[in-house]
């Protein structure tokens, strides 16, 4: 890897617009450098160099960068910061990191001023939130001191703010990822465990109707959800039903019916049918029949006999 920052950087010769300040990116780790030299050597200079940073060694150190530029040692693949600003807000000094993948290497220079920056004769130090005016270490948000000079970033499902000796992981309903300074909502109809980098929907018969819901829940009876990852159930119409965690709603039966939104089928009653499965409601049967319950039709009285409408059994029927 060393050997390979190095020779690209030895390849590029165009000159292009040259920047002083460092940018890093924490959520996605990257890091764009205006102008950085190689090895401490004489005309080896590079500017608009992006890479991905591997580890933050240290923040505020009293072991200063020289002003102006960065320094890349490739026998340590260490990289010296003068200053930097995380996340387009805090500006951090003397920042020492080590270097991982490389993006993009812009234009060789014999020296800063050849690139049109500006050398400042001492380093400047940082106040406020991001700085420090004693030089004491502390670790960027998303990362923790691993050690007592070493900040090594937060695990996928973690999260830190700046200075933190240790990572707190995301709880149930949110995520991260890699070297995080906070967690992330899971939106409604999915959800995580804790510690997880990344939103599960929820499954059908389920649903979660808020972000940074910790669980799924089951739908109730009477209602159902045929697809993952929604936030609300659907009732069941007239003529079916669902037991609860439903991912579909079934139809009741000739000599049953429902109501919208029934958990189970009702009989018909003595008196009453349904002829067609699906049915919201059961019939009267008419006069000169009758039904039991749970019929599906009406049965008629013996001949010469009849029966008011809506009777029960074969003893209502009488002579006529």
């Amino acid at each position: 890897m060393l050997k390979y920052f190095v020779a690209i950087l030895l390849s590029v010769c165009s000159i292009i617009t040259c920047f002083a300040d460092d940018s890093y990116d924490p959520e996605t780790g990257v890091l764009t450098i205006g102008i950085v030299n190689i090895g401490g050597t004489t005309g080896t200079f590079y500017t608009n160099v992006t890479v991905t940073v591997d580890a933050i060694l240290t923040i505020n150190s009293a072991n200063r960068p020289p002003p102006g530029y960065d320094t890349y040692d490739p026998a340590t693949n260490k990289l010296g910061i003068p200053t930097v600003i995380v996340g387009g807000g805090t500006t951090y000094t003397n920042v020492y990191v080590t270097v991982g993948n490389i993006i993009a290497v812009g234009a060789k220079c014999e020296s800063p001023e050849a690139c049109g920056v500006t050398v400042p004769s001492s380093p400047s130090i940082a106040t406020g939130s991001g700085g420090s005016t004693t030089g004491v270490n502390k670790c960027l948000a998303g990362t923790y001191y691993a050690t007592s000079t070493y900040c090594a970033s937060c695990s996928s499902g973690y999260y830190s703010g700046a200075g933190a000796t240790y990572c707190n992981k995301c709880s149930a309903g949110t995520i991260s990822a890699y070297a995080s300074s906070s967690c992330t909502s899971c939106a409604a109809g999915k959800t995580s465990l804790a510690g997880a980098s990344y939103c599960t929907s929820c499954a059908v018969g389920t649903y979660s109707p808020a972000a940074g819901s910790s669980s799924c829940t089951s739908c109730a009876a009477g209602t159902y959800q045929g697809s993952t990852g929604k936030s609300t159930c659907d009732q069941c119409p007239a003529g079916k039903y669902s037991p609860d965690k439903s991912p579909a709603c079934y139809t009741c039966s000739a000599g049953t019916y429902s109501e919208a939104g029934f958990s189970t089928c009702a009989y018909c009653v003595g008196g009453t049918y349904s002829s067609a499965a699906g049915s919201s409601k059961c019939t009267t049967c008419a006069a000169g029949t009758y039904s039991p319950g749970a019929s599906s039709s009406c049965i008629a009285c013996p001949a010469g006999k009849t029966s008011p409408a809506g009777s029960k059994n074969s003893s209502d029927c009488y002579s006529i």
